[in-house]
């Protein structure tokens, strides 16, 4: 009856977990989807997949089920960074729907009623990996996954009242839809893993090219022996470079913007300060009398990554800045405030007990020596001492730990934290653990890494704390945020244009005009301004024009507004010079240093030797051994296959002409060759080609099934 009762209680849990599992693994994405909108009766288009249109209303529906089974699976509601996963996951899922099924459609690809009973609760060597995951189905005695426990899940939703049996039945009737899809799936690329096939010829080739082998001396002229800023490239030479090259760029030409914009901080005034400390000060008291110390806390906690738990923690495990003015913290006490970060902390200390464990907290500056050489050590010692002199004569120890420190603690004061027994090394952990009181140790503590200069800042303790910690962030208040917002709003007012946004920056000393170039519709963030979508979709929307300036929009999560203007723009399957200025300026100056190199290569000497010496000291001579066609470099030049593929086109001790390759030009002369000894079977050399090929074919046919879908993705448009 244990596991009827535990299936009752987490059945809804159940459902939303298993739809969650299979929808990561046929997506095969980071997490699932949504972000929910109401647009109207009317929903315009967020795409279309394999000429089917997929309405915003269509999408949202499918995103609604990932929005929830992650809700539902993690107990939690997603952040926006999990939502742009959630979204992305959703739409792989109607690309994966709409496209790929249809092509299982035309090989007749079935998962009969049988087989699908066998993928629930079958044989265990059959039954589905994401049925096998669902926590209800894990026997908690043996941790393994129990089929009984699968049987006992149906019955209770046989028990359940309407309208929720109604309703777990459709959910899993959805869970045994999308194992259907995605036991065809496998079948699919399994049949195509199983359709690659390799010649003996080709076998024979692959081993030949792995086991012939020559050795070559070369002159190698690299490109960045001339210097970039000496070949200047003019707009009208990258326009041409592109008109020749259009079909290398094509494909890689996407809709951009780039613009020009203004962060506003909002940045919490005095008068936001002084109300936020009489605040921590009211909470202190609060806290002091408070009877649920725990629910107190997390009731007037703002949202914390490190949160403290309230249970008993060894003192290696509490902030050690809890401890900065406190040697001993006592039940029932309240302190603070601790700034940690951007978050203030106050704590009231809920309980104390002893532990077994001991822990000391202790700071050292580290005097290393150079060698173990007895007058370097005896140098770093004395250099010690009279470090340790000056602390006992009044110098600050963090002062002195800042400025004569070796190891990464110097910019802390050398402050060690708190840690127990088997932390350390032995003499020091014995120095630090015989200390009773809070003291600067008198002599130094020697250790294999060097001198120690120590002082004990809390003697051992055994002591453990329940803290009940209250974490605030000091924010701007509304009316500084008025101010602020304000401010951007008249630069909206005053400029209408790209022109009239930078004018009106200048005359104002406090603004600073930045830029974010070649911004993509689907990113989310513009230079360093993370969730910045809506200043993207804004820039992407059909109403927005070149040199248009942006209403104010709001970054709460980095306190900031921000008006923006477009200065400039690509298009999709455009090769425009903007896009790709930098890639066809490096190929142009690559080019151009070719011809300059080739030019002083061809001098008319006859010897390796000869060429490089006439050539200057720019050009190198070298040579390589033990060379393959599956080789990609010749010796240390970098990747450089066009010059691999000339050593085994050439002649013993023939001389080749200058060979263009991608990082130089290379004069090679092939000084032997061994070939492949012949054998009778290459049946290796077959499996391996095989298992390369079908490792490929799959994700080869799955973006042919894409591009043949023709898929047009808008969603930058709503999300």
């Amino acid at each position: 009856m244990a596991i009827i009762q535990k299936i009752r209680e987490r059945s809804g849990f159940a459902i939303g977990a298993i739809a969650l599992g299979l929808a990561l693994f046929v997506v095969g994405g980071d997490l699932l989807g949504p972000n929910s909108f109401l647009l109207g009766n009317r929903m315009p288009a967020v795409g279309k997949i394999a000429g089917t249109e997929i309405t915003l209303e269509d999408f949202n529906k499918d995103l609604e089920v990932f929005k929830q089974n992650y809700t539902l699976s993690s107990g939690k509601t997603p952040t926006e960074n999990e939502l742009a996963s959630i979204r992305e996951n959703a739409w792989n899922y109607l690309i994966f729907k709409n496209a790929f099924v249809t092509e299982f459609d035309k090989l007749n690809l079935l998962v009969t009623d049988k087989e699908l009973v066998q993928m629930v609760q079958g044989d265990s060597l059959f039954i589905s990996p994401q049925v096998k995951a669902i926590p209800i189905f894990i026997n908690q005695q043996t941790g393994k996954f129990d089929k009984q426990q699968v049987v006992q899940y149906f019955q209770l939703v046989d028990k359940l009242p309407e309208p929720r049996r109604s309703e777990q039945k459709f959910a899993w009737k959805k869970f045994e839809d999308d194992l259907r899809n995605e036991r065809m799936r496998l079948k699919y690329e399994n049949l195509l893993r199983h359709s690659t096939y390799v010649t003996q010829a080709e076998a024979q080739r692959e081993y030949q090219n792995q086991n012939t082998k020559a050795t070559a001396e070369y002159v190698y002229v690299p490109f960045a022996s001339i210097v970039d800023s000496t070949i200047k490239v003019t707009d009208d030479q990258i326009r041409a470079y592109l008109n020749e090259n259009k079909a290398k760029y094509k494909d890689r030409a996407f809709e951009s913007r780039n613009l020009e914009y203004v962060a506003f901080v909002v940045a919490p005034s005095s008068e936001d300060t002084l109300a936020f400390s009489q605040e921590l000060k009211s909470l202190a008291k609060s806290l002091a009398v408070a009877q649920d110390d725990s629910t107190f806390a997390k009731g007037n906690s703002d949202a914390s990554p490190n949160p403290v738990p309230f249970e008993f923690l060894s003192l290696d495990k509490i902030p050690s800045v809890f401890f900065s003015k406190e040697a001993v913290l006592l039940k029932g006490g309240v302190y603070g405030p601790f700034l940690e970060g951007k978050n203030f902390r106050i704590f009231k200390v809920a309980d104390v007990k002893d532990d077994s464990t001991y822990y000391v907290r202790a700071a050292h500056i580290l005097i290393k020596w150079n060698s173990n050489a007895d007058k370097d050590k005896a140098e770093a010692k004395e250099k010690a001492n009279d470090i340790l002199k000056q602390i006992k004569d009044g110098a600050s120890f963090e002062e002195m730990a800042k400025k004569h420190g070796s190891d990464g603690t110097k910019d802390i004061g050398g402050d060690l934290g708190f840690f127990g027994r088997g932390k350390m090394v032995k003499p020091f952990e014995d120095a630090v653990f015989a200390v009773n009181d809070p003291k600067l140790l008198p002599t130094l503590v020697e250790t294999q890494f060097g001198y120690h200069i120590v002082k004990v800042t809390h003697p051992k303790t055994n002591k453990k704390y329940k803290l009940a910690v209250v974490e605030r962030i000091l924010e701007a208040g509304d009316a500084t945020r008025d101010v602020v917002y304000k401010k951007a709003e008249k630069l909206v007012s005053e400029a209408k244009t790209t022109e009239q946004f930078k004018a009106a920056i200048k005359k104002d000393p406090s603004l600073v005009l930045l830029k974010a170039e070649r911004v993509n519709a689907t990113a989310s963030q513009i230079s360093n301004i993370t969730n910045a979508r809506e200043v993207i979709r804004w820039a992407f929307a059909d109403a927005t024009k070149m040199n248009s300036v942006s209403p104010v929009f709001d970054i709460p999560e980095q306190s900031k507004f921000v008006v923006a203007t477009v200065t400039g723009k690509t298009e999709k399957d455009v090769v425009d010079l903007e896009l790709f200025r930098d890639e066809a300026t490096q190929e142009i100056r690559k080019k151009i240093k070719a011809e300059r190199i080739v030019a002083k290569l061809n001098n008319g000497a006859k010897d390796l030797n000869s060429i490089a010496e006439k050539y200057g000291k720019e050009a190198l001579v070298s040579s390589a051994s033990d060379l393959s066609m599956n080789s990609f470099a010749l010796g240390s030049t970098g990747f450089n296959p066009f010059s691999i593929g000339a050593v085994f086109g050439l002649k013993k001790d023939q001389i080749s002409k200058p060979i263009i390759d991608e990082t130089g030009v290379f004069v090679l002369k092939v000084t032997g060759t061994t070939p492949a000894s012949s054998i009778a079977d290459y049946t290796l050399y077959k499996n391996q080609l095989t298992q390369s090929l079908s490792g490929r074919a799959t994700f080869m046919v799955g973006e042919a099934v894409k591009k043949a879908s023709n898929i047009e993705d808008f969603r930058y448009k709503f999300f």
